[in-house]
């Protein structure tokens, strides 16, 4: 069973693959993790910084489970997304 995404422990089992329009589009339920970009995908992001375009790293993609890296290869693989350079990780916001 996997435990709840805790930024101290960097534990991503409930991390979802989304593109960046479904991002945008339910951002008020979706809490951003990181990125992953076609080009440097063994590494985990933060989003780019829109004045300089520069982006910082948070982790290795070694530790996401393997259901997230094979998400992630269908994502970049699909013929739709063949345009589309960054794939999002997010997990759902906790509503009480």
């Amino acid at each position: 069973m996997s435990n709840v995404y805790q930024p101290k422990r960097k534990e991503l089992a409930l991390v979802k693959v989304v593109s960046s329009d479904t991002y945008n589009e339910k951002r008020s339920s979706l809490k951003y993790v990181g990125s992953v970009n076609r080009g440097f995908s063994s590494f985990i992001t933060t989003k780019r910084n829109k004045k300089t375009g520069q982006c910082t790293f948070i982790d290795d993609t070694s530790s996401l489970t393997k259901k997230t890296k094979n998400d992630i290869t269908k994502f970049f693989s699909n013929k739709n997304n063949r345009s589309k350079g960054v794939v999002y990780l997010v997990v759902n916001k906790n509503k009480k």
